[in-house]
């Protein structure tokens, strides 16, 4: 089986939703998660659109500095965007590189702060 099969599968089923963008800010995919949570602005229809259409122009300037700085060094890889109170979590974007360690895109990234209360390995 195809190796992209398997990253697929787990980018869709991820529990956080996730927007992958290339460089020009086109929307290249879509979880699962992210087409619920932007049902509203679209939803899967913005697969191929560009994010700059739905952003402020305080927000693309942000974002295209990050773009820039992102190709500055390959140890620049993570932007935090802004917490959301709604779900407690920190909101960034994190560069995507090709094999070169060249900026070929960028997706958003959602980090929970709440701790996880479920018991360790709890199978029931």
């Amino acid at each position: 089986m195809e190796l992209n099969v398997y990253f697929n599968a787990i980018l869709e089923n991820a529990e956080r939703p996730l927007v992958l963008c290339d460089t020009d800010f086109r929307v290249i995919f879509l979880n699962r998660i992210a087409s619920e949570l932007y049902e509203k602005k679209h939803g899967k229809k913005l697969l191929g659109n560009s994010v700059r259409t739905l952003m402020s122009e305080d927000g693309l300037s942000r974002l295209d500095a990050a773009i820039e700085w992102f190709k500055e060094s390959p140890d620049n890889q993570k932007v935090f965007v802004c917490h959301s109170e709604s779900n407690n979590s920190d909101v960034y974007i994190k560069a995507v590189r090709d094999d070169n360690g060249k900026v070929i895109g960028f997706y958003n990234y959602l980090d929970y702060r709440n701790p996880e209360t479920g018991k360790v390995y709890d199978l029931d």
